[in-house]
């Protein structure tokens, strides 16, 4: 049974190449981001494939979506949002009953140790301590 998809903060649609090849066939991918250089590669990446996929330009605070989802994901998002707690509000209401939201949230200093730069201070960059508490 295929899977529809919506994928909050898509940026290039990286999930989406990488969820679509495992996913039933018939399954849609739609991602949401407000950069258009972004969306512009996500359509470049995208536009030759066997899939269904579609983008869109929005400000995640403002979007919304009548059309309901099996599953909405994220990916390194919620941790650079303001109000994360809303936008995880809008990821529930984005999927149908007994559908699934997924956030993939690395702690940073965990991403950090794959990426060292002398002299630069991690730390004032992470907000863990205040995703963390949310």
């Amino acid at each position: 049974m295929p899977i529809d998809i919506i994928d909050f903060g898509c940026g290039y649609g990286y999930l989406g190449m990488i969820l679509l090849p495992i996913l039933p066939t018939g399954s849609t991918y739609t991602g949401v981001n407000i950069s258009d250089s972004l969306l512009d590669e996500a359509k470049s990446l995208f536009k030759d494939s066997e899939y269904k996929t579609k983008f869109i330009k929005s400000d995640i605070n403002s979007f919304n979506t009548e059309e309901k989802y099996d599953l909405a994901i994220c990916q390194a998002f919620l941790r650079h949002l303001p109000n994360p707690k809303d936008v995880l509000q809008q990821m529930i209401n984005s999927v149908a009953v007994g559908g699934m939201v997924i956030c993939i949230e690395v702690n940073r200093e965990f991403e950090n140790a794959g990426l060292y730069i002398p002299e630069m201070d991690y730390n004032s960059t992470s907000k863990t301590a205040i995703m963390q508490r949310l």
